[in-house]
């Protein structure tokens, strides 16, 4: 009997039953893979100030809810791009709603809707992307629309990759600059060094 019940279990019927449970556990147990979030921004005159003291570039995608195709260039490119991490210290990535009717802040710390931010950069058409320095200026070739999926991540690098070089060179014009004044500011200490240290001429002895 006992020799009867020992070979049920394991018979390859209940064998593979048992692995089954296991597996069926171990997937419910294992933590849900969280999908990478596009962050909506709200106000681009704080950003700004992150973007000038990291010197990174911005990109905005000009999205709007009932635009599928705004939805699948989010899941197809931005958010793999996030997820993936690779630029993640070298350019900020966020979103505009066109059709929200929440205002945020430009650049200049102005109050605007959505949609007439949008329009300050002329993205008629969603979705747009724009890549732009901290004083809210295109650094970069634009994309718009979304009808060349194959194609489309490597315009979406290349744009990427020229806002990011741009805004290197600036920094490094900055800083040479800096510099500059530096240097500048020596010299005319020492100048006025030099000059505080030339003896006057003696009035003439009678």
């Amino acid at each position: 009997m006992k020799e009867n019940c020992l070979n049920k279990l394991l018979s390859p019927s209940c064998y593979t039953f048992a692995l089954g449970l296991i597996l069926l556990f171990a997937c419910l147990s294992a933590p849900a893979t969280e999908e990478p979030s596009l962050k909506a921004e709200r106000d681009f005159q704080d950003l700004s100030q992150l973007m000038q003291q990291s010197h990174q570039p911005v990109l905005v995608a000009f999205v709007a809810e009932y635009c599928g195709y705004c939805r699948q260039l989010e899941k197809d490119q931005l958010k793999p791009l996030v997820k993936k991490g690779d630029y993640t210290t070298r350019i900020f990535i966020r979103t505009v709603d066109i059709a929200d009717t929440e205002t945020l802040l430009n650049f200049k710390g102005e109050q605007v809707s959505p949609s007439d931010f949008a329009n300050q950069y002329h993205a008629d058409i969603t979705p747009t992307l724009v890549f732009l320095d901290h004083t809210g200026q295109e650094i970069a070739e634009r994309l718009v629309g979304y009808n060349s999926p194959d194609f489309y991540g490597a315009y979406l690098e290349s744009a990427i990759e020229q806002a990011i070089n741009h805004s290197q060179s600036a920094m490094q014009l900055e800083s040479s600059t800096t510099v500059q004044n530096q240097d500048s500011g020596k010299d005319l200490d020492k100048d006025d060094k030099d000059k505080g240290s030339t003896p006057s001429s003696a009035p003439p002895f009678n």
